[in-house]
């Protein structure tokens, strides 16, 4: 009797273990809840998890907007969602918790970074700063005229004057501020990688 109680408490035990075996194996590590900017379930959007730099696992968000990542390292990884570099979200660093599903709730816009979007204009973006590198606000651009497209001709308090010019062309032209010596700025706006956008830094030193 004895015998035949141990046995069965055996197979019941056992039982029990392969219970929790089968359930640990529907354990998901992640489990990203992706919407728009109203709230909405986003659906078809990409989801990586990035391990050391490289993917570890990706899939796409469903018709609820959620994307799973069930295997994934005890360690820290980063969480990206979206369709394309430029307009990404980054999640970075978190780790899963021990056997439960660690829930992420991400806002995602659509976005490109425009690879074939040829603006017709250069837009130049001027950095006045003073010897000691500190942004001059009040400096005034004056030289070619801007075509089109919102621009400014007196920097802000970060130093930053924005220029348009069409192309082909030039920008040219003096940041005049009292006080300081004139810095003559000219950039080609064309063909080639130095003659598109683009910032250039515009040192003003003091004029004594």
């Amino acid at each position: 009797m004895v015998k035949t109680l141990t046995k069965l408490l055996l197979v019941i035990g056992l039982a029990a273990v392969g219970i929790t075996s089968a359930e640990g194996t529907d354990y998901c590590a992640f489990q990203v809840n992706v919407t728009n900017p109203s709230g909405e379930p986003f659906a078809g959007v990409n989801v990586l998890m990035v391990y050391k730099g490289t993917t570890f696992a990706q899939t796409q968000t469903d018709a609820k907007g959620t994307a799973r990542l069930c295997d994934a390292p005890l360690f820290g990884v980063d969480i990206v969602v979206g369709e394309d570099f430029c307009g990404s979200v980054l999640v970075r660093q978190i780790k899963p918790p021990w056997l439960e599903t660690r829930q992420l709730y991400v806002t995602y816009v659509k976005d490109s970074c425009g690879h074939f979007a040829f603006p017709p204009d250069c837009r130049v973006l001027l950095r006045v700063r003073d010897s000691g590198g500190r942004p001059i606000a009040e400096a005034r651009f004056e030289g070619t005229p801007s075509p089109s497209g919102k621009y400014t001709d007196v920097s802000d308090e970060f130093g930053r004057l924005f220029r348009y010019t069409k192309e082909p062309g030039k920008l040219e032209g003096l940041v005049t501020k009292a006080g300081y010596v004139p810095a003559m700025v000219s950039r080609l706006c064309g063909p080639g990688p130095d003659h598109d956008d683009g910032e250039l830094d515009v040192i003003l030193r003091k004029d004594r």
